[in-house]
Order: structure tokens, then C-alpha cells, then sequence
């Protein structure tokens, strides 16, 4: 009979390997660009963001100030233990299952939220 901790022990070492948000974006927002969308940069998005939060129909991300994540829509909520973000007006959410990359851009003066599949998301800063 297998004792329950070794059990443990070979179920989490069989576990795939968690990967950390990358250095760089693996991919760029340059086809979902509307006419006078401007970009953000890494300094914005730290100075603006982080220990904030952002409403979006449907749900709210919290940027907390520890560096972790969680956005809640309805009664479910996702949580991570990090966020990044870069330069280029990414930024990565270093979710358990493996992280996250979408973009921020300001379109018509409103903060937007880009998504790889292209979808955008107007969402407004809180504290």
C-alpha cells in the first residue's frame, strides 16, 4: 500500500512546471489598433495601476500592492500571485495555469485593455 505523503509527493512532482510571465510579450496588439489609439508605457501603467484596480463591464482586476492579482467577476473571482507589466504597454498576469499577456492603450482617451484574440475591454481606474 502506498502511504498518502509519498502519494503527494509523486502527484506534485509529476505536475507540469509553472512558467513566470516572459521577459517580452510573446505577441503585439498592432492589428487590433483603432485611428487615434495612443500607447502606454511601463512607467504609466506602474504609476497608474499598481495598488489600483480597474472596472470593466462585467468585472473588476485589483493590481494589489504586494504585486499580486485577482479579478473578480460576478461570484467568482481569479487570483495570482503576480502581475508585470513592460515597456511597451503590456502587461503579463502570472496566473497558476500559466501567465497572461494583453495590452493597455488609451483609445478616445479611455483606458483599453487588448486582448490576443483582439478583444478590447474600456475599463476605469479605481483605488
Amino acid at each position: 500500500m502506498i502511504r498518502p505523503a509519498l502519494l503527494l509527493i509523486a502527484c506534485l512532482a509529476a505536475a507540469p512546471a509553472r512558467a513566470d510571465c516572459p521577459d517580452a510579450p510573446g505577441w503585439h496588439p498592432l492589428d487590433y489598433l483603432l485611428p487615434g489609439d495612443a500607447w502606454l508605457d511601463g512607467y504609466w501603467l506602474t504609476v497608474n495601476l499598481s495598488g489600483h484596480g480597474v472596472r470593466y463591464d462585467g468585472g473588476h482586476e485589483e493590481y494589489r500592492e504586494d504585486g499580486s492579482y485577482r479579478f473578480t467577476a460576478g461570484a467568482q473571482s481569479w487570483t495570482a500571485p503576480a502581475y508585470r507589466f513592460y515597456d511597451n504597454g503590456a502587461r503579463c498576469i502570472d496566473y497558476p495555469e500559466g501567465p497572461r499577456v494583453d495590452f493597455y492603450i488609451l483609445g478616445q482617451g479611455r483606458l483599453v485593455l487588448i486582448t490576443e484574440r483582439g478583444d478590447r475591454f474600456t475599463g476605469l481606474i479605481t483605488d
